[in-house]
């Protein structure tokens, strides 16, 4: 829109004008002037080669008036002067093509921010899966290295104990890595007196009877082993009996030592394993590798079939009026699967 306020004045535009308005007002005048004095003539069109031209009215010069043309649809557009100004002239320029490149500009600055933020975040969300997929790949080739380097755990049956590497010889056998049953060859005891034939065990057996040898204990299969020999020696020259009177014996470092073994009876009851523990458990606290060992001997028991499923385990003096196995072990006894509290009669 064009606010002129001048003493006739020509405009002209190299397109075509849509619309053009014109008003006017009083800004101030010495005299007064009626409606004949204030328009000699309104928005005449001519051509001024090969424009339009707009004849704005004309006053006389000691009249001040504001007009107002607005002109729409106008590029381009030439302000000539006719004659002289008398009055201020204030020019008012709106341009929509202007105020369109700016919005486009301001789009465009909106739109390259946005693209260079978002290259940003995916650089830096490339940078974050790279470096956790590193540590990934660092992850699994320690494990893989871990795996290839430490030593496979020997939990085979017949395998040395990485406790006591030559503690199993001859029918020894391993039971875990940390326990053993090992047999008289290893522990030094000598064959069984003619007699044992005899003594043939009926298997499954029910019923297991768990005592102490009411000696001093042992902590070493070199003591453990030297005990085992003492028994084997009392058992059978003084009491003539075709062995050690057990069938199996627990010692203090954690191993089972083979005396009658499963398939033959022993001296305590008929129809039954005897599991008797080396020391004196009146005053002695059973050790937690002694009740490991005579656990994973019953479970083998069960396995091979030796011992029923639903077999009973008592003390020594459910059986017989004696002090073993002692309080300590009578208590921890108590605890263990398979239990069972009544006399054996």
């Amino acid at each position: 829109m064009l606010l002129l306020m001048k003493h006739g004045m020509r405009t002209t535009s190299k397109e075509d004008v849509a619309s053009v308005s014109v008003s006017q007002s009083d800004l101030h005048s010495s005299t007064d002037h009626t409606d004949e004095d204030e328009l000699a003539t309104v928005c005449n069109f001519e051509e001024d080669n090969g424009a339009q031209a707009i004849h704005l009215p004309v006053f006389d010069g000691y009249s001040h008036r504001s007009i107002a043309v607005n002109v729409t649809k106008s590029t381009d557009v030439k302000i000539r002067p006719v004659t002289q100004f008398y009055a201020p002239v204030t020019i008012h320029q709106h341009s929509t093509k202007l105020a369109n490149n700016k919005d486009k500009l301001e789009k465009q600055s909106n739109s390259q921010f946005m693209l260079s933020r978002t290259s940003a975040i995916s650089t830096n969300l490339v940078c974050i899966l790279g470096i956790v997929f590193s540590l990934i790949i660092a992850v699994t080739l320690i494990v893989i290295m871990i795996y290839f380097i430490t030593p496979p755990r020997n939990d085979g049956k017949n395998a040395l104990r990485s406790r006591l590497p030559d503690v199993l010889e001859g029918n020894s056998v391993a039971l875990d890595e940390d326990v053993a049953i090992l047999t008289k060859e290893r522990w030094g005891g000598y064959e069984m007196r003619d007699g044992w034939q005899n003594r043939s065990l009926s298997h499954p057996v029910e019923l297991v009877i768990i005592g102490h040898t009411a000696s001093s204990p042992c902590s070493t299969f070199e003591e453990c082993a030297s005990k085992m020999q003492t028994f084997q020696n009392l058992h059978v020259q003084t009491r003539g009996w075709v062995s050690i009177g057990y069938n199996f014996v627990i010692g203090g470092d954690g191993n089972v030592y083979q005396a009658l073994g499963w398939d033959i009876t022993n001296y305590t009851r008929d129809n039954s394993i005897m599991i008797s523990f080396i020391g004196n458990y009146v005053i002695n606290e059973v050790k937690n590798k002694q009740r490991k060992a005579v656990q994973l001997l019953l479970e083998q028991g069960v396995e091979l079939g030796k011992l029923a499923s639903n077999y009973k385990l008592v003390a020594h003096c459910q059986v017989a009026n004696t002090l073993s196995p002692g309080q300590y072990l009578l208590a921890d006894l108590k605890q263990w699967p398979h239990y069972y509290a009544g006399l054996i009669t």
